[in-house]
């Protein structure tokens, strides 16, 4: 559980100091130390660490940024919704930027042609 706390405070850290790549070094091993027999604090952390991984990978700009941005909202999802249920004020949210995500990928890839 401390493992898991101090690899999410130094994801951030190096997310402050402009380390998009170590802060996404750091949630990985976050999102890997943690499974579905990690405590909940330890669960909840691993969901906010897919948020941040979102919100990292948003900002670049290939398509495999914007499908991996994606598909860690999508995994934050499920986490949430198990954590939280469907009706919880952030499980709404998470969802509604995935959708609003994916809409703009969509199109997105509509332009491309």
């Amino acid at each position: 559980r401390h493992l898991v706390s101090a690899l999410g405070r130094i994801g951030s850290l190096k997310l402050k100091c402009g380390d998009n790549q170590g802060s996404l070094d750091a949630y990985a091993e976050l999102l890997n130390e943690v499974d579905s027999d990690s405590p909940t604090s330890s669960q909840m952390e691993k969901a906010k660490a897919h948020i941040k991984c979102a919100t990292i990978y948003r900002q670049g700009d290939s398509e495999i940024d914007k499908r991996n941005a994606i598909k860690h909202l999508q995994d934050a999802l499920t986490m949430y919704t198990q954590l939280y249920g469907e009706d919880h004020r952030d499980t709404v949210a998470v969802s509604s930027s995935l959708r609003q995500w994916q809409a703009e990928e969509e199109n997105s890839s509509e332009d491309d042609f």
